[in-house]
């Protein structure tokens, strides 16, 4: 009897490369997608704000629930534990106007799942 290790990451997709969300000219690299969340923040995954349509002057990560995030005043961001549940969007100056990223839910990243499964196949 063969028995294989197997690695679940639940259908959890996590893309760099890729931006996602646009919102007023604020484009957000290193979203997550989740069948069960839609769109993420992943907690220990950095973020970059890009603006589009101008050059940006400012940037400011905040939360819905907690306003402004101390010391979060560059176009990179990376959530901590204590962000978890919150909803995470970047603000940016282009041109003079102030406009906001899409606004993400900031949750931990999936465990792996560590299991074995039979291959269906006997010595």
């Amino acid at each position: 009897m063969r028995i294989a290790n197997a690695i679940s990451f639940s259908s959890w997709q996590h893309n760099s490369s890729i931006l996602a969300g646009t919102a007023g000219g604020v484009l957000i690299a290193g979203i997550s997608s989740n069948p069960n969340f839609g769109a993420t923040a992943e907690i220990g995954v950095s973020f970059t704000a890009v603006a589009s349509g101008g050059t940006a002057t400012a940037f400011q990560w905040a939360t819905l629930e907690a306003g402004d995030l101390s010391g979060a005043a560059s176009a990179s961001y990376v959530p901590t534990p204590g962000d978890d549940g919150q909803s995470l969007f970047c603000k940016v100056v282009i041109q003079g106007a102030e406009t906001s990223s899409q606004v993400y839910a900031v949750r931990y990243p999936p465990r792996c799942r560590w299991g074995f499964f039979w291959t269906g196949q006997l010595p």
